[in-house]
């Protein structure tokens, strides 16, 4: 009886072990594919990035719901982007504090960089709230994870972080 114990024993070990590489092993294939797939859209310069952290200058950094994005599909970048932080010119009454673009045309400038496994991209835009213009810079990690930065002048530069969406 004892025998028949170990040897059970010892035979859903082996089992688990098993099923624990299988388990890794398919964990990794789906790592890789979401790699093919991050750098599918980086090769068509078609990215949808939702934003889920906003790091305004000096203050702590905040979480966001994912209703904030940005959009670059065939030459043209739509955003919706909040905006925090200090302003040197007036707000007057009724006037919206987002930093939002429909559709506009930019010329995307793009860099890859294969030691840190990302891709730098680069391009200007127009606030469309206040007709401001904007510098956006961000890094794509080959993962989907993305770092943004935007300046104005007249206004402090605002960090986000985001994911490429690619489903």
């Amino acid at each position: 009886m004892k025998q028949f114990i170990i040897i059970l024993a010892s035979l859903l070990v082996m089992l688990n072990t098993e099923s624990f590489a299988q388990k890794k092993q398919k964990r990794a294939q789906i790592k890789q594919m979401h790699i093919q797939k991050v750098k599918e859209c980086i090769s068509k310069d078609s990215l949808y990035i939702e934003i889920n952290r906003i790091n305004p200058m000096g203050t702590t950094p905040k979480s966001s719901s994912y209703s904030y994005f940005v959009k670059i599909c065939n030459g043209k970048a739509s955003l919706y982007l909040p905006y925090m932080g200090k302003m040197t010119t007036a707000v007057l009454g009724g006037e919206k504090l987002s930093i939002e673009a429909r559709e506009q045309s930019v010329k995307l400038q793009k860099e890859s960089d294969p030691k840190n496994e990302c891709t730098y991209y680069l391009f200007n835009f127009n606030n469309e709230n206040r007709s401001e213009r904007w510098e956006c810079v961000f890094q794509l990690y080959d993962n989907g994870y993305v770092i943004m930065k935007l300046s104005c002048p007249g206004r402090d530069p605002v960090g986000f972080h985001g994911d490429l969406k690619v489903d």
